[in-house]
């Protein structure tokens, strides 16, 4: 063991391995495109992991974008492991929702390696306090892995209740049991919470879409307690760091580690390298690493004479190359035909991908601005925020417009949730 005092862990979170909705397969290695990126990604911070003589490797949750990866997944990602665990690391995989089997208590894709009891890899699927012999010492790792409201309602108890009264049921049992394992921590070891939950004070991610109305949300203080030197989460996939106060841990989200859709086009994609030493402000490092940009060309055709030569060339003066570009333009429904997209495509001949999104509108009237538009496709509340943004005689009531609506969105699915459980 060397002389370093402090415990070195690599927080990584959300690889979503699998999540292949952009590009191709690749016949020269017979794996999907995108996961080729996402393995690259990975790779990346497995290099600095080992060149940094890091002794933990942590994933917060959702490793793969399912509970039923392919063969091929888990065979890529077992390589990984093997990279890690063969320079001496201490790879820690918390289970995220992603993860997840249907089913309380059955298998999950990662128990394979508890089955095997393969040497330095730590499942978390359940919360608990473990301690991990490492290169340069003890640490002790909290865990909380993502809990759904399934759990409650599949207790008898809880049947009676509304979707309300089980969510703060369901959040006043993680407290206390986050509470019940900071009092389990010997004050004499480092020691990290990780944790696969929404913090309400997070600025939500391209997850936002998937978590309205369904997705719990812990208080930051429940996880900020003065046992933990550091708290290492995942689920949400804009990397940020919440202060809970002073003497206090941070609370830190890595973000996805590579692009999963164009929710994430203008963030940057990376991860923590982090110096715990016990009682002491842990030392944090960013460390960006590089992921396939993602581009959206946007424009206004209505106007345009020769609209095919009005796209082209707000394609060249985008930066394509090597992108996964999405072609968001406003045309008259009647001159939508007029654009050649062989032409189009000729001129994106050096991106990865492309994903064509027009708004048509019907002949002078313009009933939709094109952001308006992208909102429409994803939540309900994504598409209010973005239609005040788009209304300067709304400004200054934007917050209270917001708050009614996630109040009617909540009452919508505590009505829902309390007629699926009578049922």
């Amino acid at each position: 063991m060397s002389e370093r005092a402090a415990i070195r862990v690599v927080h990584t979170a959300d690889l979503h391995i699998g999540m292949e909705n952009y590009g191709r397969w690749d016949p020269a290695s017979g794996l999907h495109q995108r996961l080729e990126d996402y393995l690259r990604s990975l790779d990346q911070a497995i290099d600095v992991a080992i060149a940094r003589d890091a002794d933990v490797f942590l994933i917060a949750g959702d490793i793969y974008k399912s509970k039923d990866p392919s063969p091929s997944h888990q065979r890529e990602f077992a390589r990984r492991v093997r990279t890690l665990t063969s320079a001496g690391l201490q790879v820690v995989l918390l289970v995220g929702n992603h993860d997840m089997p249907g089913r309380h208590k059955a298998a999950n894709p990662l128990d394979i390696y508890g089955s095997l009891e393969v040497p330095g890899v730590t499942i978390l699927r359940r919360p608990d306090l473990v301690t991990l012999e490492t290169k340069h010492g003890h640490l002790q790792v909290g865990a909380m892995p993502h809990v759904t409201r399934g759990f409650l309602l599949a207790r008898q108890e809880t049947i009676p209740r509304s979707l309300e009264e089980c969510e703060r049921l369901l959040e006043q049992v993680i407290d206390e049991t986050l509470h019940a394992l900071a009092a389990e921590v010997d004050p004499a070891i480092p020691a990290m919470l990780t944790a696969h939950l929404s913090v309400d004070v997070a600025t939500l991610g391209s997850e936002r879409d998937l978590m309205l109305g369904k997705g719990l949300t812990l208080p930051l203080a429940s996880l900020a307690l003065p046992a933990w030197d550091y708290v290492a989460m995942g689920h949400i996939h804009k990397p940020q760091v919440l202060e809970a106060g002073p003497g206090l841990p941070p609370v830190v989200y890595p973000g996805s580690l590579d692009r999963i859709d164009f929710g994430e086009e203008k963030d940057e994609k990376g991860f923590w390298v982090v110096d715990l030493i016990r009682g002491d402000r842990p030392k944090m490092e960013r460390v960006a690493i590089d992921v396939r940009p993602f581009r959206t060309v946007r424009v206004d055709l209505c106007d345009t004479e020769d609209c095919t030569a009005g796209l082209v060339e707000a394609v060249k003066r985008a930066v394509c190359e090597g992108a996964v570009v999405r072609l968001a333009y406003t045309l008259q429904a009647e001159r939508a035909a007029a654009i050649d997209e062989t032409a189009v495509r000729e001129a994106l001949a050096d991106a990865f991908d492309v994903v064509w999104r027009p708004e048509l509108i019907q002949g002078a009237a313009r009933t939709r601005h094109p952001e308006l538009a992208e909102a429409l496709a994803g939540s309900p509340l994504s598409a209010l925020e973005k239609y005040l943004t788009l209304r300067p005689e709304l400004a200054g009531r934007e917050e209270a417009l917001l708050t009614r609506a996630r109040a009617l969105l909540a009452e919508r699915d505590a009505t829902a949730g309390s007629e699926a459980v009578a049922r």
